[in-house]
């Protein structure tokens, strides 16, 4: 990531922060940051605001910030984003969260301008704002059932998951569908603590999303791909409603684009800022195709999700 790019994500961090702060943090000199606020604030990317000897640095509306969870699955939509938004001279910020709640309330609560959430909790947001809207689109496939291969004979029975995702979609399904004996769900805050359970023994099934699913296979048993559960998207693109222009334009740019032409860089790029190692990513992106027509699925997981939850859960799970 060059050093305008590495600007532009600390600024949408850390909205406010001085240059001094900044150039601390990205351990350049402080001239150089100057320099490069500067042009970005030339550009219209950043603004300056004097705060009495102190000058803060805040992000334009030409900065498209967005929210994904660490997962492989947004190689393809995530690189073509950047290169649609830097053909209108647009920016994009990336910020990578460890599951869909930490995102959806960022959306909420106006820090974020879309994001790729799982698809019960895009349904969810989308209901508690009226500033946001849930776009007919989302992306299939890299989730699965897993069994461990070692579980403790005391932890038999013992599932894990995120909360209000399409893994805890998937894995109740999967319990109802194939009659499992089943003692609790054990909420997740990550794809990391998920697959610590799983190689320690600790659970008998988990639900999990590349790149988790290709380490956790290694020692583990596949039972069953959650597209045969029913499972067509795994996430779903929701976004603010005053930028349904912009997104429409997008999901145009993908239709007409051959999504198989991905630059090595983008690969690299991805992988710099989501920390997945680059030949995962590589092998991963084969697994996964982009749905433009989802109003089926949505219709039908919030069928299911009455079944699920009590509307109460639902928004004390996202809210507190």
């Amino acid at each position: 990531m060059n050093l305008e790019d590495k600007v532009i994500e600390y600024v949408c961090k850390f909205e406010g922060i001085s240059i001094t702060e900044l150039a601390k943090k990205l351990g350049y000199a402080k001239s150089t940051i100057s320099e490069m606020t500067t042009k970005l604030e030339r550009e219209g990317f950043l603004k300056k605001v004097r705060e009495g000897g102190i000058v803060r640095l805040y992000t334009t509306s030409n900065v498209i910030k967005i929210g994904i969870i660490k997962a492989s699955e947004y190689l393809i939509p995530i690189s073509f984003l950047k290169k649609f938004l830097e053909s209108l001279k647009l920016k994009i910020s990336i910020q990578v969260f460890n599951n869909g709640i930490e995102v959806a309330k960022m959306l909420i609560s106006n820090k974020l301008d879309l994001a790729f959430l799982p698809s019960p909790l895009a349904i969810l947001t989308t209901l508690l704002s009226n500033n946001l809207r849930l776009y007919n689109f989302g992306i299939t496939g890299g989730s699965f059932i897993i069994k461990s291969s070692n579980v403790k004979s005391n932890r038999k029975g013992y599932l894990a998951s995120t909360k209000i995702s399409t893994m805890e979609y998937c894995i109740c399904k999967f319990v109802n569908e194939q009659n499992i004996e089943f003692r609790e769900i054990i909420f997740s805050k990550s794809g990391d603590e998920i697959l610590q359970y799983l190689t320690n023994g600790h659970v008998e099934y988990v639900a999990l999303w590349e790149p988790y699913a290709s380490y956790a296979l290694k020692n583990s048993k596949l039972i069953i791909d959650c597209r045969n559960l029913g499972i067509e998207c795994c996430c779903l693109l929701i976004g603010k409603t005053e930028l349904e222009k912009l997104i429409q334009g997008y999901l145009n740019y993908l239709k007409s684009t051959d999504l198989n032409k991905l630059d090595p860089e983008c690969i690299e790029h991805y992988s710099s800022i989501t920390g997945i190692n680059e030949k995962i990513l590589s092998e991963n992106v084969k697994v996964y195709d982009l749905v433009f027509n989802v109003r089926k699925f949505i219709n039908n997981v919030l069928r299911d999700l009455t079944n699920l939850y009590s509307v109460k859960t639902l928004t004390q799970s996202i809210l507190n």
